[in-house]
Formats: structure tokens, sequence, C-alpha cells
């Protein structure tokens, strides 16, 4: 299984003004990116905003390529706020390009954001040879062990998937601006694969995007799948 070890917050100002990470192919990234970031590494496209003190994060790439021209990036679409700590603002106002450290990942759930945006992780191919040539070849996928939950709110029930119920948990915290409870989680060898199977079940009782209306029966069905998760692995 592939493990993202790096990640990185590049801003926009330091790109020209006409990019958008959706149009294109070839990054001409900063000489400093160039140089620090590798292929197999994950990128925050963010932008700072000073009133509100917080970083948007409107793209999540990774690295798949570079050559001396730039960088050939997957890029996923993502509407994310992350919140700094004081002392890391610093960095967000005045630099282009910084690393997450390790407390910054595990605080802001980086781990988990990015194994749901590239739930194909394994399927990209990675290399740092030069120059760049065709496509990616695709690999065999490989099964990514995690968890998928069963949210319940007013609204209906969301079938969601993650690596660590710990970083989700903080986050639907801070995301969700309506109450809600975890009625449920288990284990699965291929978190992904349990989730498409569930959503496609439940495919006629969709309400909007994860979010589903379920009888007592179907969550009875969801609880008889996977391992019953353990209270220590939702604790913070």
């Amino acid at each position: 299984m592939i493990n993202i070890k790096n990640y990185w917050r590049l801003a926009p100002s330091g790109l020209s003004a006409s990019f958008s990470p959706f149009s294109n192919d070839l990054l001409s990234a900063p000489s400093e990116m160039l140089r620090r970031v590798q292929p197999g590494e994950g990128v925050a496209f963010a932008a700072w905003d000073e009133e509100e003190l917080v970083g948007n994060v409107s793209a999540l790439g990774v690295c798949l390529d570079k050559c001396d021209e730039g960088m050939r990036m997957d890029w996923r679409e993502v509407q994310i706020v992350l919140k700094p700590l004081p002392a890391g603002r610093t960095h967000w106002r005045s630099k282009v390009l910084f690393g997450f450290a390790d407390s910054v990942i595990q605080r802001y759930g980086l781990a988990d954001l990015f194994a749901e945006r590239f739930a194909d992780l394994d399927q990209l191919a990675f290399s740092a040879r030069k120059p760049m040539t065709g496509i990616a070849r695709r690999l065999p996928t490989i099964a990514t062990p995690g968890f998928v939950y069963l949210l319940r709110s007013e609204y209906g029930f969301k079938i969601g998937k993650t690596i660590s119920m710990k970083s989700r948990t903080r986050l639907f915290e801070v995301k969700l601006p309506f109450r809600f409870s975890v009625e449920h989680f288990a284990y699965f060898d291929n978190y992904t694969e349990a989730e498409r199977a569930l959503h496609d079940h439940f495919r006629s009782q969709r309400l909007e995007g994860k979010w589903f209306d379920l009888k007592p029966t179907d969550i009875e069905h969801i609880k008889s799948l996977g391992r019953p998760g353990k209270p220590e692995e939702m604790r913070a």
C-alpha cells in the first residue's frame, strides 16, 4: 500500500494568475517546489484568508512526475478550511511553499483527507524520470484497510469512510453545522469497496451525496458487516 509521507502547502500567489489546477496538465512550479517536492508527495493548493485567519484549500494534489519544465500533478477538487495555530500563521502569510510538520498533519487529518480523495492512489504511477513521457501507467489496485461509518442526523444517515475515526470525528465537529451522532463504525480490509457496496445497495434511498434515508432494518444490515469498531479507535 502506498502512503503519502510528506505534505506541502502551495499558495496560488506563487503561480500565474491564469493557473487552474483543473486545466493545467503541467504545473510550472516555483524552483523551490521543483527542488523539494518529490513524486508521491501531497500538495494542498490553499489561499490564506487574513480576515478569517484560515487557509482555504481548493484542491488536493499528488505529484506524479517532474522535469526541468515543471511538475505533473493529479489534482482533486475540494472545499476545505484549515485553521492554523497562531505560531503557524506566519508560514501561511509569508511562504508560497512550506511543508506541514507531523503534528500539524495529524491535527488537520491530512492523511485521512488525501486517502478519501485519492482512493485510487495505488493505481497511480510515480516517477522522477526526465523528461516526462505519456500518461501514467495504471497499476493493480491494492486494498486499503479502514473504517466505514454511519452518522445519524435529523437530515438522514451518512455512509462514509475514513482511515482514522479519531481524526474524522474531529473534522465532523468543525465541518457539520448541525447535530449528529456516530451510529456505528466498522473496520474493513478494503474500506473503499465496502463503502461503494453500501452506496450501491441503498442507491434507491439516496438523499444527496453520501446521505441516505435508512430504515431500522437497513441499519441492522450495516451493523452486521465488517469488524465492529472499538471505542478506543474513535477517542482522540
